[in-house]
């Protein structure tokens, strides 16, 4: 038998999807649109299309015979036989190349010789194809979905007899598909039909179908229900006999100019009869369609119940008549009231106001109705109370009442006021509410004035004990209630008062104690009470303050305010000084024991000498007091004198292991001791020596890192706090080099702890920032959670760490919200690389808390308390070795 050379005339190596297919997108789409339809893809074997793979093997003699589906990334066997694949990626497949010839079959006659194929997996793995021929098995626009195959291992050729059966075999294989796809189609139809016809039977609307002359043909079930028939009563009548009779004449109308020609589209509502006599509201859709059988206009129509809607309209038409009568009536009678008179609903809208209530609730005096209460001239406090009332009185249908709160009209003096609310009854129960304000200033202040002479101390003026234990007593309460910074007391004894008294007279004492109570009002805050509770003891209370605050700021105030009081006597003045006790809480404690501690802590200021603060928080003394003139003069002359000394505390690793300390100034005065930087910053700042003594501390930081031993091979790394002031200087960077180079300390060695107000403010700038961190120190941000708390410094600062202010810490084990700010602030840091030091660690529950949240350093009293730089690297005593691990 003679065999003819064919060839390919595809010239494209294999290797890229983009040359098997048309790069015609649209082609493509179309043609896998078509490859869809024949539901092939996928599919389970079929025995007709497994025959005709198997005469493809016999008629061309070959031991490979596939019937192959081309997708968008795959080829894919509907029946294969000789080889075992059931799909290859398109990107490998001869049949790629196939379904590009829709005319002509596509042969390779030997790959391995074909630079298009020899490197081809199919070629150099199993089948190991030698020979292809591929006939296309295209759509009826001739694009190719697939291929009818025969292969060989060995190089092979067919004959022309071969070639015309293989044909004959793909136009079979092409007529079962298309035989298939109709069958689909007619299957698809059917079940449309029988989609239509359920949808039409168990609709929730109405349904008909209806003749050009108006007679029903068709009626599903929810119609007849509608009207209160069954469907056999409704088919062959006119559409219009089921009108209401009030609508009937306008809907015969209708399907008159319907039956002459009218085929628009219709909406309109209408009302039919029910078989009760009842009156069916309903809106009607009717949509012109043509029979796909007779060519005859129809008319389709969907019929929707809206009885309850219509009823409910004119329900509320109705009650909104009635509402409207009554507040007429209403309107009428509190107009002529002298007070405020308005009518608010549940939602806090005001829905009628007499003049009076126009003019305490509108600055304007336009119309305050329909405005909700929040908007007008009442505060936030007293509108959330008032609407409070209302819903009250509207839920229970009673009268109820603020018998006393505080009100500034909007014209006018404010003032105590009653507001008394009754509830406005409807059909359906209260609906509103009817306010009426009355002032009652007068009475009110009555009654203070007598409460007052209570509570008062004859000769001061200040509260006396009782008024302080039952402001304290609210006080503590409201932490309870609230999320409140604290409540502190300050005991205060005056010292030599009984001298005072024995050599100038009682008069000089009352003077005294008269000066007192008055000097202290000048430095406390509107909310802190000032009481005298014996002969010369007084009491202070700090409401809602931080321990910082009441420690650093207010109290050293009225220190210092104490230590300014003078009582003229004939000799000249006399300065009046005292001993003072600190104790502060931020938890709901008696005040008596409140009240104790400060007592205890202002006995031991005492034994310490006169004019001293001390606090009962960690049973240290803040500093003793004297006159301002004198502190100012004492710290101008201490530098040069060689009184400034620091003392270190140190930080350690969650391991325990020492690795840096923060410098801590201190002031060693010659008659009061070791003092607390709370006991003199202040004047520093304001007389001009915080710079100097600022450099002093720089300089002595640098110098005592660089004679610091090395603690296993580590060395240790000192944190010194800088001012805003100072870190914006120009002459910063200059003296950190020197020092640096002076000393040769590392710069990692020196941390710089700046705050976030310092950050946040304008007189640090970013260029500031960065002239002092290109010199190789580590910046470290302070007091974390006590400013203006923005994470945007911990991306466009260069820091290396942060510390967790101690007031956070404080509140671990009793604040959840305090804990829930730890841990997030921890997370963060430790996702941006930082460490995180936690300031004021003072139990072991605090600590074991902070390491399991991932904390990395600790520094606090349960650590190490401060100590001078020859003691930092030594061992600590009890109880301090068992906390921390030393070299």
């Amino acid at each position: 038998m003679s065999r003819l050379p064919i060839q390919s005339s595809f010239k494209v190596p294999i290797g890229s999807l983009s040359v098997a297919a048309r790069d015609d997108s649209t082609y493509e789409q179309d043609r896998l649109l078509s490859l869809r339809k024949t539901r092939l893809l996928d599919s389970p074997p079929e025995a007709a299309y497994d025959a005709i793979v198997e005469l493809a093997g016999t008629v061309a003699g070959t031991p490979i015979s596939f019937m192959s589906l081309v997708d968008r990334d795959r080829q894919w066997f509907k029946a294969a036989r000789g080889v075992a694949l059931r799909e290859t990626s398109r990107e490998i497949a001869f049949c790629s190349h196939a379904i590009e010839r829709p005319f002509a079959p596509f042969i390779v006659p030997d790959a391995r010789a074909d630079a298009r194929f020899a490197g081809n997996p199919l070629v150099t793995d199993e089948p190991r194809m030698r020979f292809y021929a591929g006939f296309p098995i295209t759509d009826e626009a001739h694009r190719g979905i697939g291929t009818l195959c025969v292969a060989d291992r060995i190089p092979r050729r067919l004959s022309i007899d071969q070639l015309r059966q293989l044909w004959q075999l793909t136009k079979i294989l092409q007529e079962l598909i298309r035989l298939r796809c109709l069958g689909h189609d007619l299957d698809d139809a059917r079940n449309r039909a029988r989609l239509f016809e359920r949808s039409f039977e168990r609709a929730g609307i109405g349904k008909q179908v209806v003749a050009p002359d108006g007679r029903i043909l068709r009626v599903n079930q929810a119609f007849a229900s509608m009207i209160g028939l069954q469907p056999e009563a409704i088919v062959g009548r006119g559409w219009w006999e089921f009108a209401h009779p009030d609508e009937r004449a306008e809907a015969a109308e209708v399907a008159r100019q319907r039956s002459v020609g009218q085929h628009e589209p219709v909406r309109r509502v209408d009302a039919y009869l029910h078989r009760t006599g009842s009156k069916v509201w309903a809106t009607i859709h009717v949509v012109p369609v043509l029979d796909d059988d007779t060519g005859e206009r129809l008319d389709s129509v969907e019929i929707t119940d809206i009885t309850d809607t219509i009823e409910a309209q004119m329900h509320l038409a109705r009650a909104l008549e009635e509402r409207r009568r009554s507040e007429r009536q209403l309107s009428a009678l509190i107009t002529p009231s002298p007070d405020p008179v308005f009518l608010l609903t549940a939602e806090g809208l005001v829905e009628a106001a007499n003049p009076a209530a126009l003019d305490a609730l509108s600055p304007s005096g336009r119309s305050i109705v329909g405005l909700p209460l929040g908007t007008l001239a009442i505060g936030a406090q007293l509108c959330d109370e008032l609407q409070t009332a209302v819903r009250e009185s509207l839920e229970h249908g009673e009268p109820s009442e603020l018998p006393r709160v505080w009100f500034e009209p909007a014209t006018g003096p404010g003032g105590w006021y009653r507001f008394r609310v009754f509830p406005v009854q409807g059909d359906e129960g209260a609906v509103s509410a009817y306010v009426h304000a009355v002032d009652v200033t007068e009475a009110a202040e009555n009654e203070q004035r007598l409460a007052a002479l209570a509570l008062v101390d004859p000769l001061t003026g200040a509260a006396n004990r009782a008024a302080l234990y039952d402001r304290l007593d609210q006080a503590l309460a409201r932490l309870e209630r609230r999320h409140a910074n604290g409540v502190a007391v300050v005991m205060v004894d005056l010292d030599h008062f009984k001298a005072l008294n024995d050599t100038s007279g009682h008069h000089a004492g009352d003077t005294a104690l008269v000066n007192v109570a008055h000097a202290r009002h000048d430095v406390v805050r509107a909310q802190d009470t000032v009481a005298r509770i014996g002969g010369d003891e007084f009491v202070v209370m700090l409401d809602d303050v931080t321990e910082h605050e009441a420690r650093t700021l207010l109290a050293p105030r009225l220190a210092d305010a104490l230590g300014s009081v003078t009582v003229e006597l004939p000799g000249g003045s006399l300065f009046v000084g005292g001993s003072l006790g600190l104790a502060w809480t931020d938890r709901r404690v008696s005040g008596t024991d409140l009240l104790s501690r400060a007592d205890r802590a202002m006995r031991q200021a005492k034994s310490h000498g006169r004019g001293r603060l001390w606090t009962a928080q960690d049973d240290v003394l803040v500093g003793p007091y004297s006159s301002d003139l004198t502190l100012r003069r004492d710290l101008a002359a201490a530098l040069a004198r060689g009184q400034f000394a620091l003392r270190y505390q140190p930080i350690v690793d969650a391991d325990g292991r020492l690795c840096a300390a923060e410098a801590l100034l201190r002031w060693i005065h010659p008659e009061h001791g070791e003092l607390l930087p709370a006991s003199f910053i202040g004047t520093l700042i304001e007389t001009g020596l915080i710079a100097t003594v600022g450099h002093w501390v720089l300089r002595q930081v640098v110098l005592d890192a660089a004679r610091l031993p090395e603690l296993d091979g580590r060395a240790l790394a000192l944190h010194v706090n800088l001012s805003p002031g100072e870190i914006a200087s120009t002459q910063l960077r200059g003296v950190v080099q020197g020092l640096l180079h002076d000393t040769g300390l590392d710069p990692a060695r020196l941390v710089v702890e700046v705050t976030e107000q310092a950050l946040m403010g304008t007189v640090v700038s970013t260029s500031a920032i960065s002239e002092l961190t290109s010199t190789g120190v580590r910046l470290s941000l302070d007091d974390f959670g006590t400013g203006s708390s923005s994470l945007s410094h911990l991306r466009q600062r260069p820091l290396h760490s942060l510390k967790l202010d101690r007031s956070f810490v404080a509140g671990i084990g009793r604040d959840e919200t305090d804990m829930a700010i730890v841990s997030g602030a921890i997370a963060i840091a430790r996702r941006l690389g930082l460490d995180v030091v936690a300031e004021g660690v003072e139990t072991e529950a605090q600590r074991e808390w902070l390491l399991a949240e991932g904390c990395t350093h600790l520094q606090g009293w349960l650590v190490v308390r401060p100590r001078p730089v020859e003691e930092l690297v030594a061992r600590p005593t009890a109880p301090e070795a068992s906390v921390i691990t030393l070299p």
